[in-house]
């Protein structure tokens, strides 16, 4: 669903992941999706495109800043794997790493 809806945009309608058995709820909840939308849009005010229908309720993707994270350091011990270090960011990250021992 998610290639189809990079390689078509036009043709998506969306993607609802459903629960193993799907009762009077989670089938009351799918039709509020479908008739409504989840009530949550996103920054450029479209109805969400992917929903996953649970016995809690309706969740959509979101990825938000950690609250009460605290910054913290990385001090790499022993071997380091670096995929994809011939790019700009690999290359950087391989050059600190040796920097620094």
């Amino acid at each position: 669903g998610r290639t189809l809806a990079l390689e078509h945009p036009n043709r998506w309608g969306g993607l609802i992941d459903l629960p193993a058995t799907v009762d009077e709820r989670a089938a009351g909840r799918v039709a509020a999706v479908l008739a409504q939308g989840t009530g949550a849009t996103r920054d450029q005010g479209e109805w969400e495109d992917q929903v996953a229908v649970r016995a809690s309720g309706v969740f959509t993707a979101r990825l938000d800043h950690a609250r009460g994270a605290t910054a913290r350091t990385w001090s790499p011990r022993g071997t380091v794997l670096i995929t994809g270090g011939t790019g700009a960011l690999g290359g950087h990250i391989a050059r600190w790493l040796a920097g620094t021992g």
